[in-house]
């Protein structure tokens, strides 16, 4: 959200960042992860999922990926 025209790369510190944290809560909730639960590569497509329903986004006729879920436009809603 901070560079919505250019997002952070797969292997961005901001993309690292939060895949560490978000690792991180898996373990404090006691979620046993593995290799790809949330690693930098999950997150960057996350992101780039997030975007398909961005109205600022679509507006310009780009589409993003449309392999979300309706749990992404939950969250979309909510934040």
């Amino acid at each position: 959200m901070t560079n919505p025209a250019s997002p952070p790369g797969k292997e961005s510190p901001a993309v690292t960042e939060l895949s560490a944290l978000l690792n991180k809560l898996h373990r404090l909730n006691g979620v046993a992860g593995s290799a790809t639960l949330r690693n930098p590569n999950g997150v960057y497509m996350k992101m780039i999922n997030l975007r398909a329903i961005d109205p600022t986004f679509t507006s310009q006729g780009k589409a993003g990926m449309k392999s979300g879920g309706a749990l992404e436009k939950d969250v979309w809603a909510d934040y």
